[in-house]
């Protein structure tokens, strides 16, 4: 399932526990591998087995902080590393982390990241 959460509000982005900037939207998708159990000589499964979650992170439009990422270059050269995303009050925090797409602009004033995606193998919530 792919749920999209925008806010009136800022979507702030925190990498490593240090901000990264504010996202315009984000969106979230949570897999899981899922498997059929088979009994002997049985036409239907028995059961399902569960395995591992895999969570995917797509930010867009983030506007990064200032003193930040330079050019988004720290960006490049992160690897499991923890991403939290702040609004309305919770704090998501995805840990164990790996990027695999970054898109860049920049303008006279700000430099935003345009998207970028993540996928991580944990997810916690809390009041932030």
């Amino acid at each position: 399932m792919l749920t999209r959460m925008q806010t009136g509000a800022d979507v702030l982005v925190e990498i490593g526990g240090a901000k990264l900037g504010s996202a315009g939207s984000y969106l979230t998708r949570a897999e899981r591998e899922v498997q059929p159990v088979w009994e002997f000589g049985e036409t239907q499964p028995a059961g399902m087995r569960c395995g591992r979650t895999v969570h995917r992170i797509e930010l867009r439009r983030l506007r990064l902080a200032p003193g930040t990422l330079t050019q988004g270059s720290e960006l490049y050269a992160l690897a499991d590393f923890t991403l939290s995303v702040v609004r309305g009050g919770q704090r998501i925090t995805y840990a164990h982390c790996e990027w695999e797409l970054i898109e860049e602009s920049a303008d006279a004033q700000d430099e935003i990241l345009e998207r970028a995606v993540f996928y991580a193998c944990t997810r916690t919530q809390s009041a932030a």
